[in-house]
């Protein structure tokens, strides 16, 4: 009970918000960090000067050790936190807008740890449109790799507790993804959200993410700790990471990740290097990660 009170008395501490009309760029929305500094309370300096170009209807990965600051730049992007220096704002062709709860309309977000509430599976996809109908829900969980719900006795109506009660955390982790897709953002934020998948089904799910993207004219962003999904998913690469692969694990996750047109930030590096796929040729990729 102390600890309920304590986590209110917080909560009510808390700056309030700003309240108005969202901000909806439309589709083909990019995300720009300029000259970002963040530090937690305690005084940890967890971003320093950042500064990165998440272009529009591109796919990021982000990776990095614990504390170096992923999941604080996921939780700026719907303006959760805000850097005390710097900027991230939202832009497309025609005008820009700092990150802020007015322009949370942008994205769909899937933080760490199980976020589904106590209800139902249908329960939990509508919080992510009230609106959507049975073949809109059947759909994402497909995408998902979540139609496994569709093959449970109840189906839809299937029941969970909080924190996805009766679902192992794989299932709740992939129903979580589905709701994310019903909403409308146009930037999609994925923290280490496959974290307990196996590597088959991981992968489908990048996969299909990645054409619903390219269909809907999306940026994603996803933080992944898992090396084999960086390399297959990135066409613009850090230094860090490959000097210790095999060369031929290291050519063939180029070729394949090179096509896909992905792009990988190392933010465990400090100072982002990158090697951006119409500057270079395979080869030179190759030749830079060894």
């Amino acid at each position: 009970v102390t600890t309920s009170v304590d986590r209110l008395a917080a909560i009510a501490t808390l700056p309030k918000e700003e309240r108005g009309e969202g901000t909806n760029l439309g589709n083909e929305v990019g995300l720009r960090m300029q000259n970002v500094s963040f530090r937690y309370e305690d005084g940890v300096n967890v971003m320093n000067g950042f500064s990165f170009d998440f272009k529009p209807c591109t796919i990021t990965a982000v990776m990095g050790r614990t504390g170096v600051g992923k999941s604080t730049l996921m939780r700026m992007v719907p303006g959760l936190i805000s850097p005390q220096e710097g900027e991230v704002a939202f832009y497309n062709n025609s005008e820009q807008a700092s990150a802020s709860a007015l322009t949370r309309c942008n994205v769909a977000y899937v933080p760490q740890g199980n976020s589904l509430i106590s209800g139902t599976i249908r329960s939990n996809l509508l919080l992510g449109d009230p609106k959507a109908s049975e073949e809109q829900m059947r759909e994402v969980l497909r995408i998902a790799v979540a139609d496994f719900v569709l093959d449970l006795p109840d189906g839809l109506d299937t029941p969970c507790s909080e924190s996805g009660g009766g679902l192992s955390e794989g299932q709740a982790q992939r129903i979580a993804i589905a709701r994310a897709l019903l909403r409308q953002g146009n930037i999609l934020l994925l923290d280490e959200a496959t974290s307990a998948l196996d590597a088959e089904t991981e992968q489908q799910l990048i996969a299909n993410i990645s054409s619903l993207a390219k269909e809907k004219q999306q940026t994603v962003l996803f933080i992944t700790d898992k090396c084999n999904l960086r390399c297959k998913h990135c066409s613009v690469y850090g230094s860090a990471g490959y000097k210790q692969r095999k060369f031929e694990d290291i050519v063939e996750d180029m070729k394949y990740s090179y096509q896909l047109g992905s792009r990988f930030i190392d933010l465990e590096g400090g100072e982002p290097t990158l090697w951006k796929e119409d500057e270079r040729t395979i080869n030179d990729l190759i030749d830079a990660a060894l």
